[in-house]
């Protein structure tokens, strides 16, 4: 699936990706680039309103919790901090620590939910439903000697081809 994955997706993520671990934190700038790249196109009044509610928090703030984020080792600590900033949910928090860490992380989405949990359902995600993807998803892809966020990829295409295949047996 990488090899399908234009520039801008891939080469976003390498460039933040390089910049987290250079400075050691992110920038409120980096937080509204990964915004726009996780609802772009596909949810614009969603991608709106998380940057309406960014712009209620400075950068030296957005500087501060991610330099904790980055140091901190455990998940829920790391969920936690990160829902400090406004509008940081599963979805965002997820995107920037697979962006921080690709082994360990995937990017946590409705999609990519039912792909690996092979289910249809469709919940307000919970920190205990978060905890159980991250952990399946990490045990597969040490499985299939992937990263996370390369296996994540897999299960949000299969989501996505799952929902365009009618279901005949209806």
């Amino acid at each position: 699936y990488n090899a399908e994955e234009d520039q801008y997706n891939t080469g976003l993520e390498a460039e933040l990706r390089g910049r987290f671990h250079k400075n050691g934190f992110m920038t409120k700038s980096d937080l509204l680039k990964i915004v726009k790249w996780k609802f772009k196109a596909t949810m614009p009044g969603r991608e709106k309103r998380e940057k309406n509610l960014l712009e209620k928090i400075d950068d030296n703030t957005v500087q501060h919790i991610s330099r904790a984020v980055f140091v901190v080792r455990e998940d829920c600590y790391r969920i936690k901090l990160l829902a400090c900033i406004p509008g940081v949910k599963f979805a965002v928090a997820s995107t920037i620590l697979s962006f921080y860490d690709p082994h360990k992380y995937g990017i946590y989405d409705i999609h990519s939910w039912r792909g690996l949990m092979r289910t249809r359902e469709r919940k307000n995600p919970t920190f205990e439903d978060f905890e159980r993807f991250e952990t399946t998803l990490r045990t597969k892809a040490n499985d299939f000697g992937m990263s996370c966020r390369d296996l994540e990829k897999a299960y949000f295409k299969k989501d996505n081809y799952d929902q365009a295949i009618p279901d005949l047996t209806k």
